[in-house]
């Protein structure tokens, strides 16, 4: 490859990298926070499962808040580099803070909520209410 070639390979790599991060703010929940990890909602016959992505993170620094038509994922994921950088040449893992507000499709028993952490996924069942 030509310096010519790995040049525009590079324009092209950043120009995505540009969209991807415009697309993640646009359809961010809360414009006040930094980034909104991935979420799964599927519906089972008596429960609502929720799978979110918190790869890095402990579960005590997740807050899970349940309304009868709402759950709200919130915290703040630190990631510390093992070795003091002397530059940056990408960064795409995001940080910082993070709130994600899912509409559910039917009220919940707030009181029967479960949530378990395990290899970076949060694991949530919702059971209807009856």
């Amino acid at each position: 490859m030509g310096h010519s070639d790995y040049e525009m390979w590079k324009l092209a790599r950043r120009m995505n990298q540009v969209m991807d991060e415009w697309m993640h703010a646009r359809f961010r929940t809360d414009p006040d926070e930094s980034w909104a990890p991935p979420v799964d909602v599927v519906e089972c016959d008596d429960h609502i499962c929720i799978l979110a992505e918190l790869a890095g993170m402990k579960r005590a620094e997740i807050d899970v808040h349940a309304e009868p038509k709402r759950l709200t994922l919130s915290g703040v994921r630190e990631i510390k580099m093992q070795h003091r950088p002397t530059s940056v040449h990408q960064l795409e893992v995001s940080r910082g803070s993070f709130r994600r507000i899912i509409e559910l499709p039917y009220e919940i028993d707030t009181s029967g909520v479960e949530a378990t952490y395990r290899d970076g996924l949060l694991h949530i069942v919702l059971p209807k209410q009856e």
